[in-house]
């Protein structure tokens, strides 16, 4: 049995590490963290002198908690969750067969690995995930071609949010919605890996801008795009969700996409979504926490677009 003396140098060894041990204390924490964040982590840890050993010390224990608190959060949302994946059959692009899907189920897994790799293109990133695109290479043509790789980083985030089970699941569910001459959609779910560590999905690639990035200028506006026609459709879409009780909740300015062939509008991620016919929900946009009203934040969406547009015309 360990006296209060062995607890309490077990608990103080941190206060008398050298800063070159702080230093390697750090190297080998970070990691344990996704390989997207451990560029930057390193970056930080190279600007403090070698010899700081205060700075070095402080860093540490600061990199020691943010492990700690994700580790925990990572457990709270983890720990019910065993192995489960599954194939979206009626979507499937031709080239991502069932059949090549189920032969290179392994191969999709390894890609849960290696998804932060520079050969991935960044297409967005939220507060729980980052979500990246590639092209298909050589010896993958057809898994990975033009497809969209969702993978959760932030777990402190995503607990609050919809498993990527229940998002896929929702999008699933406004595939259905077919409104004649209404361009609205979703994009196509294809797979989903979830463990106890790890949730993952692989999903339509749209080749498009979000409303944000339309408005900050860093993807053109499409030509020939219809400000009226645009909106309308969007609207008309949620109003149809709506009736099928499902809310989108988190309809910013990032989470409409424009497609660059033909200015189609695009509702992207469902990971705040609700459907209110499971379980009882008297206001949907406060059952879980407060989240944004879908008409009236596509309302102000549709205002700083004309406004916009305007402007680029010199009105």
């Amino acid at each position: 049995m360990e006296s209060e003396g062995d607890l309490t140098k077990k608990e103080n060894i941190e206060e008398r590490l050298s800063a070159k041990e702080y230093e390697k204390a750090s190297e080998e924490l970070i990691k344990q963290f996704p390989l997207e964040w451990q560029e930057d982590m390193h970056d930080d840890l190279v600007e403090i002198d070698e010899d700081d050993e205060e700075g070095l010390k402080d860093f540490y224990l600061a990199l020691k908690e943010r492990f700690e608190k994700r580790d925990d959060a990572i457990k709270q949302k983890f720990s019910a969750y065993g192995k489960e994946e599954r194939y979206f059959k009626d979507h499937l692009p031709p080239g991502l067969t069932k059949e090549l899907l189920e032969r290179n189920s392994k191969e999709y897994q390894e890609l849960i690995k290696d998804i932060a790799s520079d050969e991935y293109k960044k297409a967005g990133e939220g507060l729980s995930a980052i979500v990246k695109i590639k092209e298909a290479g050589e010896k993958q043509e057809g898994l990975v071609s033009r497809v969209c790789f969702k993978n959760i980083v932030r777990y402190e985030n995503y607990k609050n949010d919809n498993s990527i089970k229940q998002e896929l699941k929702l999008q699933n569910e406004c595939l259905k919605i077919k409104i004649p001459g209404n361009r609205c959609r979703v994009p196509k779910p294809y797979y989903y890996y979830m463990d106890k560590y790890t949730h993952f999905c692989a999903m339509e690639y749209i080749d498009g801008g979000t409303v944000q990035e339309i408005l900050d200028e860093e993807k053109p506006l499409p030509e020939g795009f219809e400000t009226d026609k645009f909106f309308n459709d969007v609207l008309e879409y949620l109003e149809e969700m709506h009736k099928r009780k499902i809310y989108h909740r988190d309809l910013h300015k990032g989470n409409i996409m424009l497609e660059f062939k033909g200015s189609d509008p695009v509702i992207i991620d469902f990971g705040k979504s609700i459907d209110a016919n499971v379980g009882y929900t008297e206001d949907p946009y406060k059952e879980g926490g407060s989240y944004l009203n879908d008409i009236e934040a596509l309302k102000g969406m549709r205002t700083e677009m004309i406004s916009f547009i305007n402007k680029k015309k010199g009105g």
